[in-house]
């Protein structure tokens, strides 16, 4: 049976709603699937992350689709190199 939820990673994280709308729409237009942690949630309370306490917001991609997800990043995102490598050690 195929599973209908495939696991997501993070590929970005950060604090503006907006800088992370962008990244999620430069990703989607390259046709990866991508979700903001907690999304689904929070619009069905009505409420914003914020307001629960949540300062970080992550964007997550599927596994399959990381790789390829960090590579458009790292060419259109100045500085996500070394964002990555920072948040890896």
């Amino acid at each position: 049976m195929k599973d209908i939820f495939p696991s997501l990673v993070t590929v970005y994280t950060g604090t503006d709603r907006i800088r992370i709308e962008m990244v999620k729409t430069l990703l989607a237009a390259e046709g990866i699937f991508c979700q903001i942690e907690g999304e689904r949630l929070t619009g069905l309370m009505g409420i914003q992350p914020d307001i629960l306490g949540i300062s970080e917001i992550k964007l997550q991609v599927r596994g399959s689709d990381a790789g390829r997800a960090r590579e458009i990043l790292e060419k259109e995102i100045e500085g996500y190199g070394n964002y990555t490598k920072s948040k890896e050690e």
